[in-house]
């Protein structure tokens, strides 16, 4: 079925609107499909996006669909070529017209050396391309050995952690006992003191084991990917230490029973209405948890080799997934207070992005330069209506106050990214309120506003399934539970 193309080019370095023209087959009505794509095509499109468009149209779905999609795509490749051919002989004659004009001469010899050429053209690959064509391209001998490598990294984690956590269990149950035999703090205050150290102590031994553990472990990880990259085998030095038995590996024990345990799980197809014409179809499932990090807690079984290699094939592809989690204003609080979503991150090694800590830091660093910049339109729309011979208005925080802020503002939404969580990739963090729980919201509402957002950002980076909390809350209280059993 050929393809034709008309193509409109206004204005140079502007993407060019092309027809694309594909013959029915003989006993449509129709004789030709027309539909028009911008070449380029826009970022975050892709070839099926424009299939479905094309099929939707009312002859579209008489066309073969693998014959329609090879010529759609032949079609946007030429017509690419043609566009950037097209700007570079433009960039070219401007090029050549500015010399003319300034008296440059048109060629000169390049100052560069060969070493400076050679450094050029060494481009170093990036991690996630590296690891997409290992999952890709590697023997399923290689993929287990890299999966138990995983499994091997969370038991060391695993349990360092617990003999932490451990050691400041058995401190902290030796001070509520020296205090419950004697009723006061202040009769063994030196003793106290003592306990309290140790534990200072032990924080800080362990959390430079940890991080020492977390930076080898992700070294060794992306040493074996690279070398599976370049010579299609883990060298044996990295696999040494390891114990390439997944069966010794203790798993976290989940705690909820009964009702709770169960939940509820029922799924549900809706059609959402765009336009007059089209309806787009989605699936809903209503889940209930106790808590909302226990969408991504790793329960007993669940990590193993399979579920690893699973979640390697899904972490750099179109099949995302993400969970909602409702967090103070401060973007810290998950590491200050150490929060169940904390606890949860730190209980295995994130080799494929940043810890939470440092993803943490950014929103941070991101708030302040935000805030800097409110703070700087404060103070030139105050100095223009004080030049005019207005008061400004009065402004809830100082602009000096605010330049110092590091915080986000209810229905703000930030987003970490994840590996080592148990079939979750992104988590969407919308800062909330305690007020949110106790007024009626409207549409207006911030945090309606932050969860927009969400559905309109995981529908660009291709998160296909997301959790969001219904009720725009954490944990259920009394009154929701009154509320449901109305």
């Amino acid at each position: 079925m050929p393809e034709a193309a008309i193509c409109s080019e206004d204005v140079a370095r502007e993407p060019t609107v092309c027809e694309f023209v594909i013959r029915t087959p003989n006993y449509c009505n129709e004789k030709e499909v027309r539909m028009n794509v911008p070449i380029p095509l826009p970022e975050y499109t892709y070839l099926e996006d424009w299939m479905g468009k094309l099929r939707a149209q009312p002859s579209g779905k008489f066309l073969d669909y693998e014959e329609a999609k090879e010529s759609l795509r032949r079609f946007i490749y030429t017509e690419t070529i043609n566009y950037q051919n097209l700007q570079t002989d433009l960039n070219t004659e401007a090029a050549f017209k500015r010399k003319i004009e300034t008296g440059t001469p048109l060629f000169q010899p390049s100052l560069r050396n060969r070493k400076h050429i050679e450094k050029r053209r060494k481009t170093t690959v990036p991690f996630e391309e590296k690891f997409t064509y290992v999952v890709e391209q590697s023997s399923s001998e290689n993929l287990l050995t890299l999966m138990r490598m995983e499994v091997f990294m969370k038991k060391q984690m695993t349990d360092m952690i617990r003999a932490r956590n451990w050691e400041v269990d058995q401190l902290s149950k030796q001070c509520e006992k020296l205090v419950a035999e004697t009723g006061d703090t202040d009769m063994h205050p030196h003793k106290i003191s003592m306990l309290n150290e140790k534990l200072r102590q032990v924080h800080t031994t362990y959390s430079f084991q940890v991080a020492d553990l977390s930076d080898s472990q992700k070294a060794k990880y992306r040493k074996a990917v690279d070398s599976l990259h370049t010579r299609g085998s883990i060298p044996a030095e990295l696999l040494d230490d390891v114990i390439l038995d997944e069966e010794t590996i203790p798993r976290p024990v989940a705690t909820t029973s009964g009702d709770h345990a169960e939940g509820v799980n029922e799924s549900f197809t809706i059609y959402v209405a765009i336009g007059s014409q089209l309806k787009s179809m989605h699936n809903v499932c209503l889940v209930t948890v106790d808590r909302l990090t226990d969408l991504c807690q790793t329960l007993e079984g669940d990590w193993t080799t399979s579920s690893r290699l699973e979640m390697a094939t899904k972490l750099y592809s179109r099949n995302l997934s993400g969970t909602t989690l409702l967090v103070p204003r401060d973007p810290m609080t998950h590491i200050n207070s150490s929060s169940d979503f904390f606890k949860i991150c730190e209980q295995s090694t994130e080799l494929h992005f940043d810890n939470l800590g440092d993803q943490l830091k950014k929103v941070s660093v991101a708030n302040r330069e935000r805030n800097t910049w409110r703070a700087d339109q404060i103070d030139e729309e105050s100095a223009r209506l004080k030049s005019e011979g207005k008061t400004p208005p009065e402004q809830p925080i100082p602009s000096s106050a605010l330049r110092q802020d590091a915080t986000c503002t209810i229905g703000d939404v930030y987003i970490t990214r994840h590996s080592n969580l148990h079939k979750v990739q992104l988590v969407y963090h919308l800062v909330v309120d305690e007020t949110l729980q106790s007024i009626e919201i409207n549409s207006r509402h911030p945090c309606l506003a932050g969860i927009r957002n969400i559905i309109r950002t995981a529908a660009r980076y291709n998160t296909s399934t997301i959790h969001i909390p219904l009720l725009l809350i954490d944990r259920p209280d009394e009154c929701i539970h009154k509320f449901v059993s109305n």
